[in-house]
């Protein structure tokens, strides 16, 4: 196995020929973060792409990690990122910012690779993706890079930068730094992007980002929260500043933005026997953040022993819509409450200042595990949470992907199966990403997600009508 380096929250265990396990302390649980390592490959033959699954990725390298975003301005135009171990060069040489794009509703795409050069010209690993777009239909991909070494600091030349396309993700300006640093610590992980496209908001076509930087590769460390923005179409970013308040040990952050300009940014605080869930919110256009608000504790699952990590990372979006619900922002993240790994939510109807009592977003009556949500909210309100999702193997092993479905701010939700085939991964105990995606239309949502084809990871979507009755499983 070829293999750079396992970072894990809120320390990193340094991997060199084999993987080490990262010295945790007691009072911190294990929280896997990033990307890294080359997946282990194993001799079981699968395939899982058959109907309305659409395969998004051709390789005989595995991608995973996906992101998905759809063009305002022509929504037959999609974007895909994804985690590509096809390196920068195509050759190979080690995972690196896969992006992929559509001008025919997903059915069918084209692979590229987001260029190294720019602020990523002297990293040769790189992922960790987020894509979107602004309302003109410009669309940008951010990503991590960073250059491994054999020996303390173990990590060179760390950096967050963000792409941008002017043509529906075809072609690529350089990645434009936001963060960079020579040596590690601090390590600047898991980057997620999020942009205004507002038409009324004082803010709309900023860009914002935040991320987790850890102290420390080592050992024991803090890992706050650090966020932001481009007010200038992403030519340049702001000074990062931290967000997480007095939070010490957080990963996971995903920021989203509301109808009027408000910016939301979820995270997972490390703080005992039982994580929490909180919020952080600015008004001002990400100028200033107020003080971190608590949303729930959670129930970490821990890593299913079926795969390298899969760790509890939340994801956050707002309802844009003029209905009833205009304005409610939404949180997902699995959670082990119930003594298996469920799908919870809760949403705030006064802009983050207070949140809902958590509810189970999976219908199914089994003890079987669901795992890596990600939430998305249409024009229309309905809310889409998909996630993979085990209930129809009595083992506890396939998995598929299914859509929680609410039309109703989340009090409810029907179950859909997204999958047509139910996905293998083997006895190897791969790296599948830590986190799938999904983006909403009116009455439709394409999510993408990572499944097999042999023994290789690809990246595939599907095309998902989503009306008012959700019937259960197909």
């Amino acid at each position: 196995m070829m293999l750079v380096a396992v970072f894990a929250a809120p320390t990193i265990g340094v991997v060199k020929a084999v993987t080490q396990e990262a010295s945790q302390p007691s009072f911190v649980a294990t929280r896997p973060s990033i990307l890294a390592i080359t997946p282990i490959r194993g001799p079981v033959p699968v395939t899982n792409m058959r109907a309305d699954d659409v395969r998004v990725t051709f390789t005989n390298k595995s991608q995973n990690e996906v992101s998905v975003a759809i063009n305002p301005t022509n929504n037959a135009n999609l974007i895909m990122g994804a985690n590509d171990y096809r390196g920068w060069d195509n050759l190979g040489s080690g995972a690196w910012c896969g992006v992929y794009n559509s001008f025919d509703a997903g059915a069918h795409w084209v692979m590229g690779l987001i260029p190294r050069s720019g602020a990523l010209l002297w990293d040769n690993y790189a992922g960790d993706p987020s894509v979107a777009y602004d309302i003109l239909g410009n669309a940008y991909f951010a990503c991590l890079g960073f250059v491994p070494l054999p020996g303390p600091p173990y990590i060179a030349n760390n950096t967050i930068a963000i792409a941008k396309s002017t043509d529906g993700g075809t072609s690529w300006l350089p990645p434009v730094n936001v963060v960079s640093t020579p040596a590690a610590p601090p390590f600047h992980d898991k980057p997620y992007i999020a942009i205004d496209t507002s038409v009324g908001s004082p803010y709309k076509n900023n860009i914002y980002i935040s991320w987790t930087n850890f102290s420390s590769i080592t050992g024991p460390g803090t890992s706050p929260i650090y966020f932001s923005r481009s007010t200038d179409g992403g030519a340049s970013y702001s000074a990062p500043f931290k967000i997480s308040g007095t939070q010490l040990y957080c990963q996971g952050s995903q920021p989203s933005v509301g109808p009027n300009g408000e910016i939301y940014v979820s995270f997972v605080s490390y703080s005992g026997a039982l994580s929490k869930l909180y919020v952080v919110r600015s008004l001002d256009g990400g100028a200033t953040f107020g003080s971190p608000v608590f949303v729930s504790n959670i129930v970490d699952p821990g890593d299913l022993p079926e795969f390298y990590r899969t760790p509890t990372l939340p994801s956050s979006a707002t309802d844009h819509s003029t209905g009833p619900y205009g304005g409610s922002v939404y949180v997902v993240w699995q959670d082990a409450t119930n003594g298996n790994s469920d799908i919870r939510i809760s949403y705030s109807r006064d802009r983050g200042q207070t949140w809902s009592t958590p509810k189970k977003v999976n219908n199914d009556g089994t003890m079987n595990a669901q795992f890596f949500p990600f939430v998305s909210v249409s024009i229309t309100g309905r809310i889409d949470v998909v996630f993979y999702d085990r209930r129809r193997d009595p083992m506890d092993f396939l998995m598929d992907v299914y859509a929680g479905i609410s039309w109703d701010g989340g009090v409810t939700f029907g179950n859909r199966r997204i999958t047509d085939n139910q996905i293998n991964p083997g006895l190897d105990r791969p790296f599948i990403g830590d986190y799938i995606g999904v983006a909403s239309l009116d009455y439709s949502f394409y999510p993408g997600w990572c499944g097999f084809v042999g023994s290789d990871e690809e990246i595939f979507t599907e095309h998902t009508l989503a009306p008012r009755f959700v019937a259960e499983p197909r």
